[in-house]
């Protein structure tokens, strides 16, 4: 998990709404592991993350160089 924070002070209107945060979370399996066996375990942990309060939850898996990552995301 590598998380990612950006400042950018000054940059926006005092008064604007502040936007939503979102955390991104990368998985890798090892070779001989079943990619439909994590894939049926993160998409069951997303639809509890959303259950818990968070929105649009999202899983794409890496077709090209690390067929075996899936990456997912939440926005809170």
């Amino acid at each position: 998990l590598t998380p990612l924070v950006v400042n950018a002070d000054n940059h926006a209107e005092k008064n604007q709404a502040p936007l939503p945060m979102a955390i991104f979370s990368t998985y890798e399996i090892p070779g001989g592991g079943s990619p439909s066996a994590i894939q049926a375990a993160l998409t069951e942990y997303l639809k509890a993350e959303e259950v818990a309060g968070y929105d649009d939850c999202a899983m794409y898996q890496h077709q090209f160089g690390a067929q075996r990552g899936f990456y997912t995301s939440c926005v809170f």
